[in-house]
């Protein structure tokens, strides 16, 4: 049980926006119920800073049978409650997957722009991106990816608006549990 007089903060990371969608139905869950409830995005939050004295949600993807390197990090980060003095923490974590986790087998292919055009320039793409991994170049303008940055959230791919960006050799379908504004509004 979730003691109601705690806020409960949920940190939340999500490529496709599929976690981010559920924490948010948690999230109208527990205020209807009477909580008070915060989304923060793991990548804009400094795990070591967090107040252990509310109730602490996690919320990430699963993917390759575990899940990204930016929630690893973030859980190592995490104070440790009982050198604090704080004996109950409560703790909670929701993950989500797609089909079923370790669907991939072995390196991942990697993303790429592979048309010149039809660019939008809109640069949704390095907006959302949680490892800063594309970026405009304006002399030859167009964005360019880092592979050695990239954690393959899949961000970029479902949330690109005329699918300029592919990843892998497969067909990959664009994959978006919720708007490419409320995932923009929810990072900043």
């Amino acid at each position: 049980m979730i003691d109601k007089g705690k806020e409960v903060d949920i940190y939340w990371f999500s490529g496709t926006g599929n976690t981010l969608l559920i924490a948010q139905t948690l999230e109208i869950f527990l205020t209807t119920s009477g909580f008070k409830v915060n989304l923060k995005a793991m990548e804009k939050s400094d795990a070591s800073r967090i107040d252990l004295s509310r109730t602490l949600g996690l919320a990430f993807p699963v993917a390759e049978q575990g899940t990204f390197p930016l929630v690893w990090d973030f859980i190592k980060r995490l104070p440790s409650p009982g050198k604090l003095g704080i004996r109950d923490m409560e703790v909670f974590m929701v993950d989500t997957k797609m089909i079923y986790s370790g669907g991939v087998k072995g390196p991942m292919n990697g993303i790429s722009s592979t048309r010149a055009e039809p660019w939008t320039r809109c640069r949704l793409c390095e907006r959302n991106c949680p490892t800063q991994s594309w970026r405009f170049d304006r002399e030859q303008n167009m964005m360019l990816w880092t592979k050695d940055e990239c954690i393959y959230c899949l961000r970029c791919f479902s949330y690109c608006p005329v699918q300029a960006i592919s990843y892998g050799k497969k067909g990959y379908t664009q994959n978006k549990g919720v708007s490419s504004g409320v995932m923009g509004k929810r990072i900043l």
